[in-house]
């Protein structure tokens, strides 16, 4: 009889429950461990499924493992990380509460300090603070940024290369103040003003407001009166020549001039021919500030590319340097078209242009200013005026070493005039705030509030009190920088015609005879 055995045990179906031939949780492990390093928390979740189905199939999966691992650690940092953030911005933002109550912010703006340490890998530093002119229309690549609406410019001068001293900045020869020879100015931008019921009125009544404003200073014996340069809906004057040529007839003694002219989106040779031509109107008063100005509304709107911010500037300047010897002038450039033993007219009666460089706070403008034997206008609208004295020390001490004409400095800052501190302050604060917050808003400044117009006051470069107030700080700056002039910008945002009108009145009978008496008496 055969004996019949029994056939070999066949595999047990997976289908029906028998173990896996592959771990189940194999692909989602892996995904869960790319989660760990993405979004941890999503790799806990997934690498807990994955392993749960791998220990349910007999498996043990690693990966799901390391997974689950690493998506705990990193999300545990993650909490940390987020705690420590959290407790720092709350900090942070209590400090600021507390500066704005308390004690106001610094400057904004950059701090005005011409010289820096030298590095190791310079060297030792040049003794020569810059070099000669290359060939006229020629500038070093260098372009300046524009960020935020606003030309922030290195200002590398055409051929100028600033190097650092190993010592402190020599003193130039600033000397104290003369009295006599102080000339003691006004500015205004043209703000448009508001009216009786605090709405802005036309630009064109503003206009004719400030002719009225500049005879007013006229009649009190300021010296100077700046009209600046706008292209925009909050200033009212984009030709400030043709609005000194009107207070030209109506003045007769008084200095006029720019505050600024915006030469960089001008033409040199008819900058020149309009205030020539105020200058014949006013029987020789006139002058230019030329500057490249704060604001870039004019290079769009005169075809120009921000991108030859520096060129053109440099370039027109150079040219209108030239103009001012009022003879036949051959210049060529890439800006304009070149001229070939050319003149122009009308010449001056007294055979030169008065010409300043607004200077903003670039110790290569303040050179490029001496090189080309101008006066220095320091711009200080915001800090402490004694950081700007850095600025006058090189200026002379420039002058001297390229023997070009000693000629006096200049500041422009912003201040108001009333009988008393408390009056000054009330009647100008919510007008000087609004612009400054409409031109931060631009700019990305941080807002005005009471503490910081309190600390510009005390401390910056604000001049707004009574007329002693406003005189002693005044004297106090014309001290420390050894000033030959000294220019207020009356006009802040909409502040009312009447109220400019008897902060002049003030200005011209009160504060300028005492800011004399005060520098007499040493």
């Amino acid at each position: 009889m055969t004996q019949q055995y029994p056939s070999a045990p066949q595999a047990p179906s997976a289908h029906y429950g028998g173990a896996p031939v592959e771990d189940p949780g194999k692909t989602l492990g892996i995904v869960g461990l790319v989660l760990a390093f993405v979004f941890s928390i999503a790799g806990i979740v997934v690498s807990a499924i994955a392993r749960k189905q791998s220990r349910e199939a007999g498996f043990d999966n690693t990966i799901a493992k390391w997974g689950l691992i690493l998506s705990i650690v990193f999300t545990v940092l993650g909490v940390i990380l987020g705690i420590i953030y959290v407790s720092r911005s709350a900090r942070s933002s209590r400090a600021a509460r507390s500066r704005r109550t308390d004690d106001p912010v610094p400057d904004r703006g950059r701090r005005p300090c011409p010289w820096r340490r030298p590095s190791s890998s310079r060297g030792a530093a040049r003794t020569t603070w810059w070099r000669k002119d290359p060939a006229p229309g020629t500038v070093e690549p260098d372009a300046a940024p524009v960020r935020g609406g606003r030309v922030h410019a290195s200002a590398r001068g055409r051929g100028e290369t600033m190097t650092e001293p190993t010592t402190t900045p020599p003193t130039g020869p600033a000397g104290a103040p003369d009295p006599a020879s102080l000339e003691l100015g006004l500015d205004t931008f043209g703000d448009v003003t508001a009216g009786p019921d605090g709405t802005p009125v036309a630009a064109a009544r503003t206009v004719r407001d400030v002719v009225e404003e500049a005879v007013l200073a006229d009649q009190v014996g300021v010296d100077f009166f700046g009209v600046g340069e706008h292209h925009r809906e909050d200033f009212a004057v984009s030709a400030p020549e043709v609005v000194l040529a009107g207070v030209a007839t109506r003045t007769s003694r008084i200095r006029l001039g720019s505050a600024v002219t915006v030469l960089s989106s001008d033409d040199p040779v008819r900058v020149f021919e309009r205030f020539s031509t105020v200058d014949a109107l006013s029987e020789g008063r006139a002058e230019v500030i030329l500057g490249r100005g704060s604001f870039i509304e004019s290079f769009p709107l005169f075809g120009y590319d921000l991108a030859d911010y520096e060129v053109l500037f440099e370039e027109k300047l150079d040219l209108f340097v030239r103009l001012l010897d009022e003879g036949p002038v051959t210049w060529s450039g890439t800006t304009r078209a070149g001229l070939a033993g050319q003149e122009v007219y009308p010449k001056t009666e007294g055979g030169r242009l008065r010409t300043w460089v607004g200077v903003g706070g670039s110790p290569e403008s303040v050179v490029r200013t001496a090189r080309h034997g101008l006066g220095l206008m320091l711009a200080i609208i915001g800090g402490e005026p004694e950081r700007f004295r850095p600025y006058v020390d090189l200026y002379h001490r420039a002058v001297a070493e390229l023997g070009t004409p000693t000629l006096p400095v200049g500041v422009h800052s912003p201040g108001h005039v009333a009988e008393t501190d408390e009056q000054a302050q009330e009647e100008v604060y919510e007008h000087f705030a609004a612009m400054n917050n409409r031109i931060g808003r631009e700019r990305g400044w941080p807002a005005y509030h009471r503490g910081r117009f309190a600390h510009d006051i005390r401390d910056g470069s604000l001049y707004v009190g009574s007329p002693e107030t406003v005189a002693r700080k005044i004297a106090s700056t014309v001290r420390t920088l050894g000033l030959g002039r000294f220019d207020l910008k009356y006009s802040s945002g909409t502040l009312p015609h009447a109220t400019m009108m008897r902060s002049i009145e003030l200005y011209g009978t009160q504060v300028a005879p005492r800011v004399r008496e005060l520098l007499a008496e040493g």
